[in-house]
């Protein structure tokens, strides 16, 4: 019984931080906090572990961003073109008010950059929302693994959430300013070499013979592929824009589609790689250098001065692990005399 509760006593105690004593344990035991926070931030947000917090799903970060994208991936795709009473609406009044700006049988440029930036515009909310929410949940994750590996250390523990901080606001303002050039790039260059855009302007374009039987037969509404059923009731029949205003849309929507992908690549891709170089670059350097900065020796003694409720544990742990220890010489010396008799 007593072997038992001493081993256990002694087992919290080798479990506590090092008491530090000097410069060079006070270095070692920096390092190896430092060594641990990395490694830690390494298996979850470059390896994708999910063995470290198997009930904790928000901690297994490549899993939990991933979803994060595949949200805004769906709110890209839920753009609406037109309320459905609305089909070619928009093309046509824009066509008509550039009549004479190109060439006949020419659609104007103009029109499809329009159409495309305000597409653009209605995502641009929620593409600035994925980089600030993407960064809210980095910061949740580091925070946590500095907790876990430090918060025996209070003054170290304070210094390297000010340096973490003062890291993942400037990472988030980066994040925001990538997005924002990337939405102006889509609004500002119009080119795609992407063979996908040709492709699904070729197969909608099908669905011009079906759209002009339809327009003929005066009727109310119209399947066109995956498009669905298309009401026709606010159709301008009468516009000699009406051909090219269906061609314009398929255009848009062929362009559009490549749009959508790259900004739900690019944006996705860009805050992920963030996150890898903070952690295989900058969360422990920025850390050494708030602890470090100032070149004076005494003070990573200081800071790695332990919590007084880990001071407190250590001494009630040393006098138990005393008593126990002679208790058990006591109760040995009794059995041997026992033993004699």
């Amino acid at each position: 019984m007593i072997d038992s509760t001493l081993s256990k006593r002694q087992s919290e105690l080798n479990a506590l931080p090092r008491r530090i004593s000097n410069f060079a344990e006070a270095m070692i035991e920096f390092m190896r906090v430092m060594d641990s926070i990395k490694g830690m931030l390494h298996k979850l947000a470059v390896q994708g572990d999910i063995e470290l917090f198997p009930d904790e799903p928000e901690m297994h970060c490549i899993a939990y961003l991933h979803r994060m994208f595949e949200s805004y991936l769906r709110d890209l795709s839920s753009v609406v073109e037109e309320t459905p009473i609305d089909f070619l609406v928009e093309e046509v009044k824009l066509l008509e008010e550039t009549q004479g700006l190109s060439l006949s049988n020419f659609l104007p440029h103009s029109v499809l950059v329009v159409l495309i930036q305000r597409r653009i515009e209605s995502v641009s909310e929620s593409s600035r929302d994925i980089a600030i929410k993407a960064c809210q949940y980095i910061d949740k994750v580091v925070c946590r693994v500095i907790d876990i590996h430090i918060q025996c250390y209070p003054h170290l523990h304070a210094a390297s959430h000010t340096a973490f901080q003062a890291l993942i606001d400037r990472k988030r303002e980066e994040c925001i300013r990538f997005v924002q050039d990337t939405l102006d790039m889509q609004k500002t260059i119009f080119i795609t070499l992407n063979p996908a855009y040709s492709e699904s302007r070729q197969k909608w374009q099908g669905w011009k013979k079906t759209f002009e039987e339809a327009i003929k037969q005066i009727l109310n509404t119209v399947k066109l592929g995956a498009m669905g059923e298309i009401s026709l009731k606010n159709v301008p029949r009468g516009s000699n824009q009406l051909d090219a205003a269906f061609e314009m849309k398929m255009s848009v929507m062929a362009y559009w589609n490549v749009v959508k992908m790259r900004l739900a690549d690019e944006i996705p891709l860009h805050i992920r790689f963030t996150f890898h170089k903070m952690v295989e670059n900058d969360i422990v350097n920025f850390i050494v250098k708030e602890v470090l900065g100032t070149g004076e020796s005494s003070r990573i003694c200081d800071i790695l001065e332990e919590s007084p409720k880990t001071a407190s544990k250590r001494r009630n742990l040393f006098k138990r692990i005393a008593m126990l220890r002679e208790s058990k010489y006591t109760l040995s010396k009794l059995i041997g005399k026992l033993g004699e008799e």
